[in-house]
């Protein structure tokens, strides 16, 4: 059995391993073949981003799916992790739900011990949105003091997207005059600039029940204080992804050149969309983000497109990101100067 020391190193080292019963099999990265009695144990660090959960976790995720039929329980260890940024929160709930659809197993999440990193999590409603994923085992009442590594503000929780009504709950919440006067505290937006704001929101939301064929979940969380104030936007959903929405009306015209990138670069330009006469909400959406001065990520297909706060676009294959399914969009809006 491994001593308490060896598992320290391990969960600060390791980012999963592998378990049978009680004892833990070294296996960093391991690529050896789940055996029938075995569980899957996830060790998370202590920083969860976007970036960590593509390169780390995703790959891990698809030798899981390679070998589900052996996974009888497979479980989420965060129990050291001190933060997670608003897109990594929502590529867990993504990465969750595609291993509840293709795996018989049961799955676990360990949240973390830190009292104000579980608080925020809880405020955000990312442990709802994980209770109708898996089974949470919470901490003890005492768990580990002190504060957050970031302090972060909600603004709008864990929202589930499934329809046009969803969709115009979540404008609505940006519409409250709680969250406008949440704005502009935190990012000095005028009413108009709050308005530009929701359509962003309404637009990205729509996508979900129009062409995903899935359910997605967005939130928008503040960060900062003052001029160095900041608000994260995500959506996230778990479905066919871009390249197959237009595949059928753009691949045989792009020909030999048709794949994610071109899917996904294709997707924010004028006038494409799988319907006749539309077509322009993404491109609105770039303009939107890029006169408040932020910047947007989007990952498709193992695609990812990036728009930074100037003229700056282009769209670059990740092949670590092709294992997550579906889209997923972050923005980063800025504190507005001089308004």
């Amino acid at each position: 059995m491994l001593t308490r020391a060896r598992l320290s190193l391990q969960k600060s080292l390791a980012f999963w391993a592998v378990s049978k019963g009680q004892m833990e099999v070294a296996a960093v990265f391991a690529t050896a073949e789940v055996q029938s009695d075995r569980v899957y144990r996830v060790y998370c660090v202590p920083t969860l981003t976007p970036s960590v959960i593509s390169k780390r976790l995703a790959p891990q995720v698809a030798h899981a799916l390679r070998h589900g039929s052996n996974i009888r329980l497979l479980i989420l260890d965060m129990s050291v992790t001190g933060y997670v940024g608003l897109g990594a929160m929502l590529d867990l709930i993504v990465i969750l739900q595609l291993i509840r659809r293709h795996l018989p197993c049961r799955i676990q999440v360990q949240p973390p011990e830190r009292k104000a990193v579980m608080d925020f999590l809880s405020n955000t409603g990312f442990i709802q949105a994980l209770e109708d994923i898996c089974e949470i085992h919470l901490p003890a009442p005492n768990r580990g003091a002190g504060r957050a590594p970031v302090q972060l503000k909600r603004i709008m929780g864990m929202t589930n997207i499934d329809g046009s009504s969803a969709v115009q709950f979540a404008v609505g919440e940006i519409r409250r005059r709680q969250i406008r006067n949440t704005l502009h505290s935190q990012l000095n937006y005028s009413s108009g600039e709050t308005a530009r704001l929701a359509s962003i929101i309404g637009e990205l939301c729509q996508n979900v029940p129009d062409h995903s064929e899935s359910r997605g979940v967005a939130a928008i969380v503040g960060q900062g204080e003052g001029t160095g104030s900041f608000v994260d936007i995500g959506i996230a959903d778990p479905g066919v992804g871009v390249e197959a929405t237009l595949r059928n009306k753009y691949a045989s015209a792009v020909g030999d050149g048709w794949n994610g990138v071109a899917a996904l670069g294709l997707a924010f330009q004028p006038g494409t969309s799988r319907f006749d006469g539309r077509g322009n909400g993404l491109p609105e959406v770039l303009d939107a983000v890029r006169y408040l001065g932020g910047s947007l990520v989007a990952r498709s297909g193992g695609a990812v497109f990036l728009c930074s706060s100037g003229e700056s676009r282009k769209c670059v294959q990740d092949a670590a990101c092709e294992v997550l399914p579906g889209t997923q969009v972050y923005v980063r809006l800025p504190f507005r100067q001089g308004v």
